[in-house]
């Protein structure tokens, strides 16, 4: 999974070969409040050449600190370990007390930052579905902190609302680029919100702003796919919130839910699926939110798993074909994913399910989603 880039005098390490490393990095870094430049701020570019017995060769640090407009320039110090050097290991660092810095996209490829002050209030923020810290988006988005507002309102109309109990939410992407999220639901202690559309991949940067201005920030990590699947107790845990469509021989088709609630337990439970003839279809259709942004459904794996195969030999996974990955059409960022459940899940009981979505662009690892069960007769 990507990971903001967010430096506390952080490191970062680049391991290569071949002629000393000299190129100079400039950029410039602004208070997230005031939207001014940080002086004072230190800035380092390091090299060290590692020998090819895993040994450290010559070293050398370069330091400056930031101007009053919060610009900066260094170099990396040249470093030359002749044929001993195997490799050299570069690495960047900003340095001021109290303060957390934020990559941003600079342009020329400047190295930009924006700086968060460590005692400004904080939130968290996740995907609704999964509870997972990762977002997408137009991913359904749930946030929760404490005073986030004075009292608890819910959008009642669609296109959804940016300002809800006189609270308003941005979000800054790696690009720079701020937009306003629409909301769903404001209380004092959980904000449900439509991640904005169209935002570049990295660290990003969201606040929630009252009338007055600035109340809570937090930075995620903003990918370009990241799934999760609703449960029926909204918990990312358990049975989904999913139906089936049975569509029989005779081309009559019919709805059935996949969970229903238990007042004794007083919890969701699965309802069992029956599978019916060989000639009826079960098409299960999943619910959630950050896979609408797939390049292709060859993108998308379901994975089902029986709980009781999942010692069995080679551990048999089940992987449909899908039948349609994307938007739900009624419901602003919610996805649907639509699968036929294959025969030979007949009384295998409980189904782990699992939705694997390919990173774009291909960087040879998948994002799966949180795991859910359904129960098959």
């Amino acid at each position: 999974m990507r990971k903001p880039v967010i430096y506390l005098a952080f490191l970062i390490c680049l391991a290569t070969t071949g002629a000393a490393q000299a190129q100079e990095v400039k950029g410039k870094i602004i208070d997230l409040l005031t939207g001014n430049g940080m002086a004072d701020v230190e800035v380092s570019a390091s090299i060290m050449c590692i020998t090819a017995f895993g040994t450290p060769g010559c070293s050398g640090t370069n330091r400056t600190k930031t101007e009053a407009n919060g610009r900066y320039q260094v170099s990396y110090p040249f470093c030359s370990g002749g044929s001993s050097c195997a490799t050299r290991s570069s690495s960047f660092g900003l340095g001021k007390p109290g303060y957390l810095f934020v990559e941003r996209k600079g342009p020329n490829n400047d190295r930009d930052f924006v700086g968060i002050r460590d005692d400004l209030p904080r939130w968290s923020n996740f995907s609704a579905a999964s509870y997972w810290p990762a977002v997408a988006s137009e991913i359904i988005a749930a946030a929760f902190g404490v005073d986030l507002a004075s009292r608890v309102e819910i959008a009642n109309e669609i296109p959804l609302p940016a300002k809800l109990a006189g609270r308003t939410i941005t979000v800054i992407d790696y690009a720079g680029t701020e937009k306003q999220a629409q909301l769903f639901f404001v209380s004092p202690t959980q904000v449900n919100y439509l991640m904005p559309e169209g935002l570049a991949a990295g660290p990003a940067i969201v606040l929630l702003n009252g009338d007055n201005g600035f109340i809570r920030v937090n930075v995620i990590s903003m990918q370009k796919v990241f799934p999760g699947i609703f449960t029926a107790d909204a918990s990312g845990r358990g049975v989904a919130a999913a139906v089936i469509l049975r569509v029989r021989a005779d081309g009559s088709r019919q709805y059935e839910p996949v969970a229903q609630y238990n007042d004794a337990e007083r919890r969701w439970v699965p309802m069992p699926i029956d599978l019916g003839p060989e000639t009826d279809r079960i098409i299960l259709s999943l619910f959630g939110t950050g896979w609408r942004q797939i390049g292709s459904m060859a993108d998308v794996t379901v994975e089902l798993i029986p709980v009781v195969d999942r010692n069995a030999p080679g551990n048999p996974v089940r992987r449909p074909a899908i039948q349609y990955a994307g938007r739900q059409p009624t419901i602003p960022g919610l996805d649907q994913i639509n699968i036929e459940l294959p025969r030979d899940l007949v009384g295998k009981g409980e189904t782990s399910v699992a939705v694997r979505v390919k990173a774009e662009p291909n960087a040879g690892f998948d994002y799966t989603s949180n795991v859910v069960q359904i129960f098959v007769k």
